[in-house]
């Protein structure tokens, strides 16, 4: 197992690394890598709670999706 961060996967331009990635994981995931978009630095992190309309999360409401049939949360990494 490599001790690898997703930062190692970006080049100083902000494009992936396309040969690096091909290397490391079989084709599929490869391809799956390479059309994720990289955001531009200088953005907003934006906190997002699927479970509510307004986006707004609170401790109280974390407990929610296990006492309900709704699925279970997402998390999505944004660099």
């Amino acid at each position: 197992m490599l001790n690898m961060k997703v930062a190692d996967l970006i080049d100083s331009s902000r494009n992936w690394r396309e040969s690096l990635i091909e290397v490391l994981f079989p084709n599929q995931i490869a391809h799956k890598i390479l059309t994720i978009y990289i955001p531009q630095p200088g953005g907003e992190d934006h906190m997002i709670w699927e479970f509510e309309k307004s986006g707004a999360h609170s401790v109280r409401l974390s407990f929610g999706p296990y006492y309900s049939s709704k699925p279970e949360c997402v998390i999505i990494l944004i660099i």
